[in-house]
């Protein structure tokens, strides 16, 4: 017998026993010996993913012999076993005496849920010839949240014969470890000149998107998005429209359906021409009378331009602007629409910001905002000092929902709640036809018994609201801003109302001219079952600003729609002087 230090010392069939080689067939069991195999853990749970090592011993008195080691046929592909250890190649495998092998086994989630599966272990231990260890896994930690980057892409104006092509990025910007399954990617039964690839549909082709940090860089690597390459090739003269289709399961069995809404045009373009190209407040009393400017959007185009979205950005929140109508967004050639953009400082000083115009024009087309994108500077400069403190919260909310109609549908309303229980938040609006607002028909926050609070979202649906409170003669005591999340299904977007009408955009805004739009019953029926009576998560995001200095923001997780809940409180001592905190 050769000296040895351990097994790999020694050759085949030979094993390290007190520092010599011996021959495997010294330890077959004689008499009443017996091999007793044990297996640790019985049962091995991998949570939300990863690895583990099951043991395989022999405590028995001679020499165990594993015939084999498998995974059951009925054992998700979401389990695996590495370095062929599952496999009939590698077995039978002598052990002797207090001698083990590590099985390295994995979870690897295809889609959010709990998983189960058995390996099974056959040996010749006369007392248990056949071991079965449980396999446990759920890929359900955390939440899958799908974003679809554009969610209206406007491939903008291609001549006839020619090709113009855009990028839309799928992601999962959700936490822990829940996946997405992308089972379907096509396109709707529309406008033949849009094509897209890659081709996604099951069961042949099937993505499975894990969860990553959005615009992370490396994305398209860790498997956490993926890019759907849009093309739009006319034929002929004309305006078209079309819907990237993404079908996707957060819940195994249970796909939801999202879309991005497809726009371009191969007619002679419009031209977007906003003015003026600053807007300038010039000095304004702080506490004073909010001040109003307008902005003209002009089409020196010949042909009908479509303005998409106006909104401010990169600057001051003290800067507010008025929504659209759906008759605003369309504008034909030689005409023009005006906005209304406000100026309600509350800090001291000269602050800007961007008011942004996107549009179909594609002279001056951004491709990261899939738009024609004109820029209009906005100016102003508080002066004075507010008369005694003021408070400003500022409350945005975003949505877990890939599916942009929900998102449309869904509503998050900022409150704040006074130390003696008056409650401010949204008036009742009064509107026209186009469903621009006229005037307020109630506002709670008139009827405070003490202090001046005002309510303000003019920058129109799922944009900023904001509440002001100014002293002096404010009450001493908590003053807590509450968030309520609701769905509102008395307002549809534009695309929503295209698609449920079987219309184009352009289609939809003529039939609206016209002042005729036929509905059927049953598909307002369908689409209210669809999309207002199946709720998605949101959270809603509360700053303070305590005398023009942002004092502390506070998140607020929503479940479902009908709830209210505090988010942060803010105290005024009896001295004067706020402080803030967020609530738990």
């Amino acid at each position: 017998m050769d000296g040895c230090m351990d097994d790999s010392s020694c050759r085949d069939h030979e094993v390290c026993v007190l520092g010599a080689c011996s021959p495997l067939d010294a330890f077959e069991c004689t008499g009443d010996q017996h091999a007793i195999v044990d297996v640790n853990p019985a049962e091995v749970n991998f949570g939300a993913g990863g690895t583990a090592t099951l043991t395989i011993r022999n405590l028995g008195s001679c020499l165990l012999t594993v015939q084999n080691v498998f995974l059951t046929a009925s054992t998700p592909a979401d389990f695996s076993c590495a370095g062929g250890l599952c496999e009939a190649s590698a077995y039978p495998k002598l052990l002797p005496p207090n001698r083990a092998i590590g099985v390295e086994l994995s979870f690897t989630p295809a889609a959010a849920g709990v998983r189960s599966g058995e390996l099974r272990i056959n040996s010749d231990d006369a007392n248990q010839p056949s071991l079965a260890v449980t396999l446990v896994g759920n890929s359900g930690s955390g939440q899958s949240r799908l974003l679809l980057e554009p969610e209206v892409l406007d491939l903008g104006f291609v001549p006839p014969g020619q090709e113009a092509a855009r990028t839309v990025r799928l992601s999962n910007i959700g936490n822990g470890n829940a996946v997405i399954r992308l089972s379907n990617v096509s396109l709707a039964a529309g406008a033949t000149q849009f094509s897209s690839t890659p081709e996604i549909s099951a069961p042949t082709n099937v993505i499975t998107l894990r969860p990553g940090v959005r615009d992370a860089p490396d994305c398209l690597n860790t498997g956490a998005c993926l890019d759907i390459a849009v093309r739009f090739q006319p034929t002929a003269t004309s305006e078209q429209t079309n819907e990237l289709l993404v079908t996707y399961e957060t819940t195994p069995g249970a796909p939801s359906t999202a879309r991005v809404f497809l726009r371009a045009s191969s007619a002679t373009p419009p031209v977007l021409a906003p003015t003026p190209a600053t807007l300038d407040f010039g000095n304004q009393a702080l506490g004073g009378m909010v001040a109003a400017q307008l902005v003209q959007i002009e089409n020196t185009g010949p042909s009908l331009l479509t303005v998409h979205s106006v909104v401010l950005l990169n600057g001051s929140s003290d800067f507010l602007v008025d929504p659209l109508s759906l008759l605003q967004r369309r504008i034909n050639p030689g005409a023009a629409t005006q906005l209304r953009v406000t100026y309600d400082p509350t800090q001291e000083g000269s602050v800007m910001a961007q008011l942004r115009v996107s549009s179909n024009d594609p002279v001056v087309y951004d491709a990261a905002l899939g738009a024609g994108v004109r820029s209009i500077t906005v100016v102003g400069n508080g002066t004075g000092t507010a008369p005694g403190d003021l408070l400003k919260l500022e409350m945005t909310f975003g949505s877990a929902t890939g599916d942009p109609v929900q998102r449309d549908l869904q509503d998050v309303d900022l409150m704040l709640e006074s130390p003696l229980g008056d409650l401010c938040t949204k008036p009742t609006y009064s509107v026209d036809s186009t469903g621009g607002i006229t005037g307020i028909l109630e506002d709670s926050c008139a009827s405070w018994t003490t202090g001046a609070p005002s309510w303000v979202k003019l920058g129109g649906t799922r944009q900023m609201e904001r509440i002001i409170l100014r002293g002096p003669g404010l009450l001493a005591g908590d003053y807590t801003a509450k968030v309520s999340y609701q769905q509102d299904c008395t307002f549809m977007l534009l695309q929503p109302i295209a698609a449920l009408t079987g219309r184009s955009i352009e289609e939809l805004l003529a039939a609206l001219d016209s002042g005729v739009v036929d509905l059927d019953s049953a598909d307002i029926a369908s689409f209210i079952a669809n999309n207002c009576w199946t709720h998605a998560p949101t959270t809603a995001v509360v700053t303070a600003f305590i005398n023009g200095t942002a004092a502390i923001t506070c998140n607020r997780d929503l479940e479902s729609p009908g709830l209210v809940r505090d988010v942060l409180r803010v105290t005024r001592s009896a001295a004067g002087g706020f402080s803030a905190a967020c609530v738990p």
